[in-house]
């Protein structure tokens, strides 16, 4: 029974979405609410759950120097919760403190994006475009030999940019705009590929979801 009950909501929910072909309504709007309210209320609740379990149960069980080490992110999320008060008001002019949480925050993040960024996509990258240097066949040597040449080209078409002298761009030379347009061919073809891959990704959810709707709606064409 639970199951059907969520299969006639996603349904729903589905078709309202599908409304939107019609025409921005009311009912396209509170689908998008719900999505978005959905969305928020359930990454509060994790949140909420995870400083309430992780953080000030184990400051509260733990005895004075694991208990500071648990102290420190919960003061600095404090800090930082200071800075959606207004301005004007005494707490508001207090979030200036938060700056130091904010800070640590958006270096941490940018630190573990730039690592992220090397370590699983870069790096991986550069290795896979080397092992593609091995193996016979004419084809497999011109496959590796086009994958060699896009990868340069691509990074080489965000190395080759005019620079601007007073208010006029330097004139390039023509091996720099041959690089830069072979460059932008292969960034424009790696950039079709995603799109195609993430329409691709939509339009199975979206026969998914229809093949949910007609088998609940089976039966009833049924009788």
């Amino acid at each position: 029974m639970q199951g059907t009950l969520g299969i006639i909501v996603g349904a729903v929910v589905t078709l309202i979405i599908f409304s939107y072909l019609l025409g921005d309504n009311v009912l396209y709007r509170w689908a998008l609410a719900l999505l978005v309210g959905s969305a928020i209320g359930y990454a509060l609740g994790v949140a909420v759950d995870y400083v309430r379990e992780w953080i000030v149960m184990s400051l509260l069980e733990q005895d004075l120097a694991v208990s500071i080490v648990y102290a420190i992110p919960l003061l600095l999320g404090i800090l930082l919760l200071l800075k959606g008060f207004s301005p004007n008001r005494f707490l508001g002019r207090m979030g200036i403190v938060g700056n130091l949480a904010l800070a640590y925050l958006v270096g941490v993040g940018a630190a573990v994006a730039i690592a992220g960024a090397l370590m699983g996509t870069l790096i991986p990258l550069v290795i896979a475009t080397g092992q593609l240097l091995d193996g016979p066949g004419l084809a497999a040597v011109a496959q590796r030999l086009v994958a060699a040449v896009g990868t340069i080209l691509t990074l080489l078409y965000f190395a080759h940019r005019p620079r601007t002298v007073g208010s006029d761009l330097e004139p390039r030379s023509w091996i720099s705009r041959s690089v830069r347009a072979l460059g932008g061919a292969f960034l424009m073809f790696g950039l079709g590929t995603a799109f195609a891959g993430a329409i691709t990704s939509g339009l199975t959810a979206m026969v998914i979801r229809l093949s949910l709707i007609a088998e609940l709606l089976r039966p009833l064409i049924g009788q």
